[in-house]
């Protein structure tokens, strides 16, 4: 076996752990001023209202909670496929009724994250997941 395949071999699900604490950490940071602010999640319901998002009143503080939990449950590898399908829908949303389906500008970080969660969920969370361990 080549040095290349062996370090191949010996490192399999690093990425996925990579990918995860990042992605995990990302959707908790983009969601906690909404979840952790006074006010913060009737600023957003009122922001997804006035794009047009159904029953935004209910829906809108639903979405960044799932955001915020649903990367703690990424970054913690706990159920973090779960996390990231809820999260992934949620950006789909985003990026039709926020952006527009413009994936290559306004959209882009939404679209990025909606493909990593979408990858998570496919592939699972990667090394040292508190559902591995456990």
């Amino acid at each position: 076996m080549s040095r290349l395949a062996g370090f191949i071999k010996k490192t399999k699900g690093y990425g996925l752990l990579v990918l995860r604490l990042w992605v995990g950490g990302a959707m908790m940071y983009y969601s906690y001023g909404y979840v952790l602010t006074a006010g913060g999640l009737t600023d957003f319901a009122s922001y997804a209202g006035s794009l047009g998002i159904p029953f935004a009143t209910v829906l809108g503080p639903i979405a960044k909670i799932i955001e915020f939990a649903g990367g703690a449950m990424i970054l913690a590898g706990f159920y973090g496929r779960i996390g990231a399908l809820l999260i992934a829908l949620i950006l789909f949303v985003a990026v039709v009724y926020a952006h527009g389906f413009q994936v290559f500008s306004d959209g882009g970080i939404s679209f990025n994250l909606m493909m990593m969660n979408l990858l998570l969920v496919l592939e699972g969370t990667g090394k040292f997941s508190l559902k591995q361990l456990g």
